[in-house]
């Protein structure tokens, strides 16, 4: 893969903003190192970014996936709130909703959690 291509830039630009971010593995740097790469990757166009990696070959889509997977795994592993939060989703989703305007989440775990779902979307997408 070329250097110059937009999937390379927004990946490698994600995966060294995120990794900039880890100073210990506490839940706040993995917030912090999640949303790092996230917004790395989402300054991109999307529409372009999409149609890019779908574009792409195998082994870079296989790259992709394995990123995203990689990243949706560190935050299940090192957050038993977002485990439960997307628990509690897949099997309440109407509920959920209702239940936010009662449960006060903290921010940084609703913040993991929105990061999840973005990197599932990538993981989705290059698959």
């Amino acid at each position: 893969m070329s250097e110059d291509s937009l999937v390379f830039k927004t990946f490698y630009g994600a995966i060294t903003k995120g990794i900039s971010q880890i100073d210990g593995l506490t839940i706040y740097s993995l917030v912090q190192a999640s949303l790092a790469a996230k917004t790395a990757i989402q300054k991109e166009e999307q529409a372009r970014l999409r149609d890019a990696i779908e574009h792409s070959t195998p082994a870079v889509r296989e790259f992709i996936d394995e990123f995203a997977c990689s990243m949706m795994e560190i935050m299940m592993n090192n957050s038993p709130l977002l485990r439960l939060m997307i628990w509690t989703v897949e099997r309440c989703g109407q509920l959920v909703g209702w239940l936010r305007q009662f449960v006060a989440v903290p921010a940084e775990s609703y913040e993991l959690y929105r990061s999840y779902r973005y990197f599932e979307d990538i993981h989705a997408l290059a698959r």
